[in-house]
Order: structure tokens, then C-alpha cells, then sequence
């Protein structure tokens, strides 16, 4: 292949490079939730995705040597041009070297956002969409548990439809079942650890400005109607994740060890996970429901 450019590489890299709560082997029929790693590609991985790193830290100094510097406008213009550390390369980079790295990633997003203050409005219209896309896909894994009930795949493997050959069919309904509810919970997964990694992260007052942006619109609207209105379980005071499947509870056991704690119990059965935008900083509350 040809030559690939700094900014297409580091790009390609935070897109495509296999994250650690990627889903690699599931069984729910025997209600475990494995990953399958080799150790040494793992080594290798972890080894690139340092040098990866360093790269971007280098990226927001405007230092070139001990006695050259670029000027903050210079520095802006060539990141802004290439496209270097953008909204959605900063979630990914929090959401991937965070739980690891807490305290350098919190002083490098400072650092961007520091030098690109534009960055942080960029952030506040992207985040909403990737908010929105989460609460898509949460509500297709709710039909597609609709779909079994409480069924396991094997009882369901087994059910008698009337069909000519009822094992063979619900076999492939399984399958087809299977396959769509664990690439909507990989998406799930990514979108709470990426949602999770801006919640922990960025700097409390970017988060804050997130929170209060989100609900203003509704707030302003609530404060100038004359007609109290009941309240509505989606927004404005807080943005609810309700998580109460068995099945999401399978996650919790390998995401907890992988990811950071405060985002693993984003999938805790029977809890939900409220972001209150009163608070200088995001805050997690559990309640049962």
C-alpha cells in the first residue's frame, strides 16, 4: 500500500485497534462471558499502544527542541488543519488509556483543551449524538429480550412451533437471536465506555458544561411554561440508564475487570445509573428499581 499520513494513521489506529472489552467468545447457554486473548499479541498490542500514546502527548506540546517553540496560533492552525485531536479522538483516547492512566490522560485532555479551546464546543455537539445512539441500541436489546422472555437458548432450541422440523428452526432463530443481541451489546459496551471515559476524565468543568448544555434547553422551556407539567422520566434532572436484564448482569463479570469501576456498574442488573447536573462533577447514584 501507499504511504499513510500522521493524522489518517493515528486516526485508522483509535478506530480500529481491538479494545479490551471487545466481546471475543460468549456462551449464554452456560451464563458465562469469557475473553479470549493470546498473550503475546496482547504484549505486542500493549507495546504499540504506548508508543501510540506518547504520540499524541508529543502532539500537544508546542515545543520543537530546547530553544524552539511554535506560537499557540501556529500550533492551533496545524492541528485544526490536519484534524489532529479532535472531539471523538479525545473520547476514544479517554475511553482506551484512562482506567489505566488516569491522572496522565486527565492532564493531557486539559493540555488539548487548553491549547484548542474550540475543541470543548465540539465536544458539547458531538456527545449528544453518541447519547442518542446509546439509547438506540439500549432500546433494541430491550425487543430483542422481548423476543425470548426468560427462555434460555436452550429451551428455545427446543421449542415446539409447529414447524416441520421445530429443532432446526428454533436452532436458527437462536442463532440469528444470538448474533444480533451481542453486536447490539457490543455496541453498547463501547458507547458506556466511551461515555463513561468523558464522564471520568475531562476536566470537571467541560463535563459540566456537557451536563448543563444537555438540559437547558429543557429547563429554560420548564421555567417559562405557566402549566406544571408532570415530569418526565427521561430529562431533564438527570439522564437515567435503567439496566435490569439478567443478561446485561453477564457483563459486569469480565467489564469490571477491564474497565474502570464507576462505568462497570453501568451494567449491574436491577441498578440504574443517574448523571446529576447540579454537581461541579459528574456524579454516579444507584438506585434500585
Amino acid at each position: 500500500g501507499g504511504a499513510c499520513s500522521l493524522p489518517t494513521f493515528l486516526d485508522s489506529y483509535l478506530c480500529h485497534v481491538t479494545k479490551p472489552w471487545e466481546l471475543d467468545c460468549v456462551d449464554l447457554t452456560k451464563g458465562t462471558l469469557t475473553t479470549l486473548r493470546d498473550e503475546e499479541a496482547e504484549a505486542l498490542r500493549a507495546a504499540i499502544a504506548k508508543k501510540v500514546f506518547l504520540v499524541f502527548i508529543r502532539l500537544v506540546s508546542i515545543k520543537e527542541s530546547d530553544s524552539e517553540y511554535l506560537s499557540a496560533r501556529k500550533h492551533q492552525d496545524i492541528l485544526c488543519d490536519q484534524k489532529l485531536l479532535t472531539a471523538s479522538q479525545l473520547l476514544d483516547i479517554a475511553a482506551l488509556y484512562g482506567p489505566a492512566n488516569e491522572e496522565r490522560v486527565k492532564g493531557f485532555i486539559c493540555e488539548v483543551f487548553d491549547a484548542l479551546p474550540r475543541r470543548q464546543d465540539e465536544l458539547l455537539e458531538y456527545i449528544p449524538t453518541l447519547l442518542h445512539s446509546f439509547n438506540t441500541g439500549y432500546e433494541r436489546l430491550a425487543i430483542l429480550l422481548k423476543q425470548t422472555g426468560s427462555l434460555s437458548l436452550s429451551t428455545l432450541s427446543a421449542k415446539k412451533d409447529g414447524s416441520d422440523d421445530p429443532d432446526d428452526f428454533g436452532k436458527e432463530f437462536s442463532t440469528k437471536w444470538l448474533a444480533n443481541t451481542l453486536d447490539t451489546l457490543s455496541f453498547l459496551i463501547d458507547g458506556a465506555v466511551t461515555i463513561g471515559g468523558a464522564l471520568l476524565f475531562f476536566p470537571p468543568e467541560v463535563v459540566r458544561a456537557f451536563v448543563m448544555t444537555r438540559f437547558a434547553k429543557e429547563q429554560q422551556q420548564a421555567a417559562s411554561s405557566s402549566v406544571a407539567a408532570a415530569p418526565d422520566e427521561s430529562a431533564p434532572a438527570a439522564m437515567v440508564m435503567p439496566m435490569g436484564s439478567p443478561l446485561l448482569g453477564l457483563l459486569a463479570k469480565t467489564y469490571s475487570l477491564l474497565v474502570s469501576p464507576a462505568c462497570a456498574a453501568l451494567y449491574q442488573p436491577g441498578s440504574s445509573v443517574r448523571v446529576d447536573p447540579g454537581s461541579h462533577t459528574a456524579s454516579f447514584r444507584f438506585a434500585q428499581q
